[in-house]
């Protein structure tokens, strides 16, 4: 009986422990439930402390490398190289403005200086060349006033060189030779006008013409004059040629950018050309002495006076005369 006992206490005991480990399961979940709601607000409590850190702080933090500064350094030249040459250049151009009108109100005090004024400006070299040179020009009995237009020339060209750091003996060499070339310099020429020229030409022109004409009528018979032509035709053609020619070597002669067009030039002489042969052979229709042919000793006369005159001109005004101006064209072209 007592083990019938025990053994229907023993199932009694098991209900007793059961209940609580059905409560410990029971308080499983909401322990599991806790940790869940745990797991789940642990993010969003964490995510304040992390928000600061944005993708542009991580970024601006993170740390450069070699490469990336060195791009950044050669960026940063390559745009102060073009502001820094500006600059530079902005500064030579002022510098060379400045330098030019100091140049320039140099230039004109120097215009207007007396010869004492611009003798006190002169380095010691300078001065002592410059009196060397007076004292040359004395010895060889050169005149007061010439001394002094020469001075006056020279002067404003010693100080220009001056300012430049050159010495007179560098400008012009020694003394002596300076002196030899101020005293036996041969006196400017004028230049003749232009129509002073053409008439040169033209006597030119016309001496040949006449000569041409008169050896022909000397060896053909007087009564087969129609070979020659008289003398108004002649100098009609003399003239003609003597513009086209003097005009020719005037602008042959002068700088480039003051010469008219080429194709004007041509167009011009054709024109006179045209214009001169018309006159002259409508003058040689004109019947009487001096629009037909003469005697042979009348074109020598002519020609003779023609060229007489030319010479007298040459001498007097120094024309250059045709092979003159045609020789200083084509010596300055080569220039």
């Amino acid at each position: 009986m007592a083990e019938k006992d025990l053994n229907q206490e023993e199932p009694k005991t098991t209900p007793d422990v059961a209940p609580e480990e059905t409560a410990k399961q029971a308080a499983t979940p909401d322990t599991a439930a806790e940790a869940e709601t745990t797991t789940q607000t642990t993010p969003s409590e964490a995510a304040p402390q992390d928000a600061p850190a944005t993708e542009t702080d991580t970024e601006t933090d993170a740390p450069q490398t070699t490469a990336e500064v060195r791009a950044q350094l050669a960026e940063q030249e390559a745009d102060a190289k073009p502001a820094g040459r500006n600059a530079s250049r902005a500064q030579k151009q002022a510098e060379k403005h400045a330098a030019a009108k100091e140049a320039e109100v140099a230039d004109a005090a120097l215009a207007e200086a007396s010869v004492s004024e611009m003798l006190g400006q002169l380095t010691r070299k300078n001065d002592e060349y410059v009196f060397k040179l007076r004292r040359q020009m004395t010895e060889s009995a050169l005149s007061d006033e010439r001394q002094e237009q020469i001075l006056k020339d020279i002067l404003p060209e010693i100080l220009t060189a001056q300012r430049k750091g050159q010495p007179a003996t560098a400008l012009y060499g020694p003394v002596s030779a300076k002196a030899s070339a101020l005293i036996y310099a041969p006196k400017p020429i004028k230049k003749a006008p232009l129509w002073l020229s053409m008439i040169d030409i033209s006597l030119i022109f016309m001496a040949i013409l006449a000569l041409v004409n008169g050896v022909m009528m000397y060896f053909v018979k007087s009564k087969d004059a129609g070979t020659t032509q008289g003398i108004i035709p002649l100098l009609m053609m003399s003239i003609t040629a003597g513009v086209i020619f003097a005009y020719y070597n005037d602008w042959s002669i002068r700088p480039k950018d003051q010469r008219p067009k080429f194709w004007l030039l041509i167009l011009a002489g054709i024109v006179v050309f045209m214009v001169g042969s018309i006159i002259s052979g409508v003058s040689a229709l004109i019947p009487g002495p001096l629009t037909h042919g003469m005697p042979f000793w009348g074109y020598l006369i002519a020609a003779a006076l023609s060229y007489g005159i030319h010479y007298l001109l040459k001498r007097r005004y120094h024309l250059p005369g045709l092979v003159g101006g045609a020789l200083a064209a084509t010596n300055r072209n080569a220039k």
